[in-house]
């Protein structure tokens, strides 16, 4: 993540924006193509459901491989 990512998901955070940030941070590590761990992604995955957000961060989320 750049800095400019950053910043710009922390002032979406201190903005209250909570929906847009993890959609946000789903989005650059789909576009990084990071590694996640298997509890990393349930957790992501669970604030998505718990937001009842749509279908953008599982399938961000699904474009980055399992860390091993």
């Amino acid at each position: 993540m750049t800095a400019e990512q950053g910043t710009f998901i922390r002032e979406l955070i201190h903005g209250d924006e909570w929906g847009i940030a993890l959609e946000q941070i789903a989005d650059v590590l789909a576009e990084e193509g990071a590694a996640l761990r298997d509890d990393e992604r349930d957790q992501l995955l669970a604030l998505n459901r718990r937001m009842g957000m749509g279908d953008r961060v599982p399938s961000a989320l699904s474009l980055c491989p399992r860390m091993s």
